[in-house]
């Protein structure tokens, strides 16, 4: 792990910004030309309360103190059938803690923030694989042409990944959940929050001058903006159990191989990737800054994977 080791101690935010921001003498004038702030004749009184007040950030790098664990559950079925059709679905449930970052540079070395890694934790494929017959009582060319053909196809869905907490400039207060029913484009989340100064905001994409209640069903507020630069974080990085849209995708291919003879054949494959064109959304806007909330927990319509690819390959061997 690593951490930053030159951050202001927590002890000494209760002092308040007015004081910690206030200039005073600097002891360390004239001794530190190459960095402006640190050596003129003043300097803000909370530069001089760092661990190292003549440096400015100082990291420690690889400790090793992380720690990650993965358990799962996986099953594969398969079948293969008559006539040339098989098939097989394989499924994962897993669940994977992380513990190798910190939510703050004061926290301890021991106070690693435990927390599930953000990627998807149930995952589903089905394939399927069919195999046309050979033909035997066609002519030769309707059997070079029409049998022996293969298709296969697979369905891919998942659980899609974790949402990020609002980062920097909110605390969680609340449950970030909401309705199913009421997770629309404009609203992935519980985006009712608190202002510095106390008042409800219902967040999402209402105007910024509406104030004083909730909105979107959501019961109460989930989320408060920091009072200034000198609070903890509390919340870890993702919102638990929220996790972005994903719908299933599927892919396809259809190749045979024609034998010309024994030390002369040619392949012809075409390939289908996303083949119903199938549209994910990547993650809303978490953005809850110090001044407005413009566009929090709105999901914009950018698609996040791959639209339908198609190619045809053709390849020789000899």
């Amino acid at each position: 792990v690593s951490k930053g080791i030159n951050a202001l101690p927590a002890q000494y935010f209760s002092l308040g910004s007015s004081v910690l921001n206030s200039k005073v003498a600097n002891p360390m004038a004239g001794l530190i030309p190459s960095n402006g702030n640190l050596n003129g004749s003043t300097i803000t009184y909370q530069n001089l309360l760092v661990p190292y007040p003549e440096f400015t950030g100082i990291t420690l790098y690889n400790r090793p103190l992380g720690k990650t664990s993965y358990n799962a559950l996986q099953v594969k079925i398969n079948k293969r059938f008559s006539h040339g059709f098989s098939a097989q679905a394989d499924y994962t449930w897993a669940k994977e803690m992380v513990q190798t970052s910190y939510l703050n540079a004061q926290d301890s070395w021991d106070n690693i923030n435990r927390h599930e890694s953000s990627t998807p934790n149930r995952i589903l494929n089905i394939f399927g694989s069919y195999t046309f017959p050979t033909l035997f009582q066609q002519n030769h060319m309707s059997r070079l042409l029409l049998g022996n053909w293969t298709v296969n196809a697979i369905v891919r869905t998942n659980n899609g990944s974790l949402i990020n907490n609002p980062g920097g400039a909110a605390i969680l207060i609340g449950t970030p959940q909401t309705a199913p029913h009421m997770r629309t484009m404009n609203h992935q989340f519980n985006t009712c929050y608190l202002d510095i100064a106390g008042t409800i905001h219902p967040g999402g994409t209402d105007p910024a001058t509406q104030t004083g209640a909730c909105d979107y069903g959501d019961p109460a507020p989930a989320w408060q903006q920091l009072p200034g630069s000198f609070t903890l974080a509390t919340a870890g990085p993702f919102m638990h159990n929220i996790r972005t849209w994903v719908h299933p995708v599927a892919d396809a291919s259809l190749f045979k191989k024609f034998v010309v003879h024994e030390k002369f054949n040619c392949e012809l494959r075409g390939e289908f990737f996303n083949l119903l064109n199938q549209v994910n959304w990547g993650g809303p806007n978490t953005s809850l800054t110090a001044t407005g909330k413009a566009g929090f927990g709105v999901l914009a319509a950018n698609q996040a994977n791959d639209p339908r690819i198609g190619q045809v390959t053709a390849r020789i061997n000899f």
